[in-house]
């Protein structure tokens, strides 16, 4: 399911691309990303999660030359912990 909506994401994008580099025309571009990473093994356990948003406007000053402003914005937790086994 992840990789159709991928693959329509990026046809969408190419469509809107085609005709939009030429001068006087704006863009506008919207981003989110998600990443949680997971790891475990004898004795430790981690895990990782990040987030991030982007914002974008473009401006094309020229056929294929553009002045792009981007806003961004991102957050990542970590946590760690180990086990200690004590043998009796």
């Amino acid at each position: 399911m992840k990789t159709k909506l991928s693959i329509m994401a990026a046809l969408c994008a190419i469509a809107f691309t085609a005709n939009a580099q030429t001068k006087g025309t704006n863009t506008l571009g919207f981003g989110v990303n998600f990443n949680s990473n997971k790891s475990t093994s004898s004795q430790t356990e981690s895990e990782q999660k990040s987030s991030g948003y982007s914002l974008g406007y473009g401006h094309f000053v020229k056929d294929n030359t553009k002045i792009t402003v981007e806003l961004s914005y991102g957050e990542n937790k970590y946590s760690y912990s180990m086990v200690i086994l004590f043998k009796t």
